[in-house]
């Protein structure tokens, strides 16, 4: 080994740059889902949204839903996975019942 040189792990402040780095790129995603739940708690609405389609796999149900115009003026459609019960009273009364955040549409809960 040549002289001046050390065998191991290096202790530099890069080697600790890029571990902390690492700790937040692998819990951003958990972060940013945690904020987001938590605004929905607090600022989401609650709305009825119309039935576009339901799905019903086998022991999975889905459905499609669109906002009212004045929430969503692109009229996006939007998936859910909800149970049995829900399923059914969203194929009868084609509405459903969603909490959504109005100033981020894509963040809701049905």
């Amino acid at each position: 080994m040549a002289r001046g040189l050390r065998p191991g792990v290096t202790t530099s402040r890069g080697a600790y740059l890029l571990v902390a780095l690492g700790a937040v790129v692998i819990n951003l995603p958990l972060t940013h889902s945690a904020y987001y739940d938590w605004r929905l708690d607090r600022d989401g609405v609650e709305t009825q949204a119309t039935v576009v389609d339901t799905y019903d796999g086998s022991d999975d149900y889905f459905v499609r839903f669109r906002f009212e115009a004045g929430l969503d003026p692109e009229a996006d459609e939007w998936l859910a996975q909800i149970d049995e019960a829900a399923y059914d009273r969203a194929r009868a009364d084609e509405v459903i019942d969603v909490r959504v955040l109005p100033d981020r549409v894509g963040t809701y809960e049905v």
